[in-house]
Parts: structure tokens; C-alpha cells; sequence
């Protein structure tokens, strides 16, 4: 994520974020893509997190990990099988401030094998409902 140039200075990027399946909270449904208790658990989106990101913080550009975290995954967490397409997508977003200013995002979402436990087994009790 990059502040625009007059605001932040001359960074490449304010902040390098990781977003993702935290496995310490498990599957929580994502209320803010609609009710989808009426679909399938692997068409269904979870809420995803922020895992990281450095640094911690910027004076001039505060890390707002709500809108990262939307913005980054605009349909929330999927799951995917082998027979799902699993290439990699990338887009942007603008974050734009009360003030006016802007703060550039460019997203890479790519997917991984799942091999907690507690998440599979979730998914496979989920998928008996």
C-alpha cells in the first residue's frame, strides 16, 4: 500500500500486508458479502484477517486493517478444490480519506493447501449440512 507522493514522502510502499485464514479464530462467516448460510461451504465467504504487516505504523498514512483487509479480499476467504481454477489474481484499489488523500493497494491473491485439522474438519462438517 503507497500514500500519494506530496503526503508520504518517497517511499515505494507504506506498509507490505499479509491477509488471510487466522487459525487461531477458525471459519467465521462473512456477514458484509450477504447471507450465504443457503450455499455450499466452498462457495461460501469467510472472513479473512490481517497476519501481518510491517511496518507497524506511519505517521503520515495510520494502517486501517478493516479497510486493508476488505479491499485486499473484496469477496472474503474462499476455498478452492482441484477443480476450481487456481491461478493467482491481482488488482488495485484506491483508499481515499476524509481529506482527500488517496492511498494506493495492489493485491495478489493466491491459494493454498489447507492442512489444519481443525479447519478441514470444519469444512467436511460443514459440507454434511
Amino acid at each position: 500500500m503507497n500514500s500519494s507522493p506530496a503526503v508520504g514522502g518517497n517511499r515505494f510502499v507504506d506498509y507490505f500486508v499479509i491477509c488471510g485464514l487466522d487459525l487461531s479464530s477458525g471459519l467465521e462467516p462473512d456477514r458484509l458479502s450477504g447471507d450465504n448460510l443457503q450455499i455450499t461451504p466452498l462457495e461460501r465467504s469467510y472472513k479473512s484477517k490481517i497476519l501481518g504487516h510491517y511496518p507497524e505504523n506511519v505517521p503520515w498514512n495510520p494502517f486501517d486493517k478493516n479497510a486493508v483487509c476488505m479491499l485486499c479480499l473484496p469477496q472474503g476467504l474462499k476455498f478452492r478444490t482441484q477443480k476450481h481454477p487456481l491461478e493467482p489474481q491481482f488488482h488495485s484499489f484506491i483508499i481515499t480519506r476524509e481529506d482527500g488523500s488517496r492511498n494506493y493497494g495492489f493485491s495478489y491473491i493466491f491459494f493454498e493447501e489447507i492442512r489444519n485439522k481443525k479447519i478441514c474438519s470444519a469444512m467436511q462438517t460443514l459440507q454434511v449440512h
